[in-house]
């Protein structure tokens, strides 16, 4: 199985996905768009989309975008198996012909969502949780979707499309390096308000990120036993 994963920054790396591909012995590889790395050729039967700092709609800063839509595009209707997080799966959802757009609130730091709607993908996780954010933007249910999950602020936080491809607007991937990247390199949108956090916050929190990383491990299992 070929698969491949798109990283837009240099700290919003793969995460514990990395961990999950090591115990399963499954090799991949990745392009760093942001190095100025070309896109992959050939068949891709598994395509991770990772977050970014950027909008999907960016081109002007970078010119590469177009092309990464053509493929992220190109690439579902191929039939392969796509997840999308973050900006991941606000790329998704444009590929899919659904409106993305900068959401009512910035949504930062540790929020819980909930499930609403039932699907077997999701049937193991509980109908409510914490998890981590870092977006502006939203999107969307594409047509012949189903929405998965939602917060307070945003209605749309994830959604399932074909049993195959999966949209995540938040990060189940990161452990507390993760989160130190984010801050880092993020820090001048954390001015607090409802739906952010302070940097103090975000770092000082005692969060148990092997729920969250186990919740991602089972979509990746779901995925990969539905071939």
């Amino acid at each position: 199985m070929n698969i491949h994963i798109l990283q837009h920054a240099e700290w919003e790396t793969i995460g514990q996905l990395g961990n999950w591909f090591s115990k399963k012995g499954i090799s991949y590889s990745i392009t760093h768009l942001y190095k100025g790395e070309s896109l992959p050729k050939g068949k891709i039967d598994f395509l991770i989309v990772m977050g970014g700092p950027m909008s999907i709609f960016d081109d002007e800063k970078l010119t590469w975008l177009k092309e990464e839509r053509k493929f992220i595009k190109q690439t579902i209707d191929s039939d392969a198996k796509v997840l999308g997080i973050c900006l991941g799966s606000q790329f998704i959802a444009d590929a899919l012909g659904a409106k993305v757009f900068p959401g009512k609130e910035k949504e930062i730091g540790f929020f819980n969502i909930k499930k609403v709607n039932s699907h077997s993908i999701t049937s193991k996780l509980p109908n409510k949780f914490e998890v981590f954010h870092w977006h502006g933007d939203t999107f969307e249910t594409p047509e012949n979707a189903l929405n998965l999950f939602s917060s307070s602020p945003t209605k749309n936080q994830g959604f399932i499309y074909d049993d195959r491809v999966i949209a995540l607007q938040f990060h189940l991937e990161v452990g507390t390096k993760e989160i130190k990247g984010f801050v880092k390199n993020g820090e001048e949108e954390l001015s607090p308000s409802e739906y952010v956090q302070s940097k103090n916050e975000i770092l000082n929190q005692n969060f148990n990120f092997d729920k969250p990383n186990s919740y991602l491990f089972y979509i990746l299992d779901y995925l990969f036993q539905n071939n």
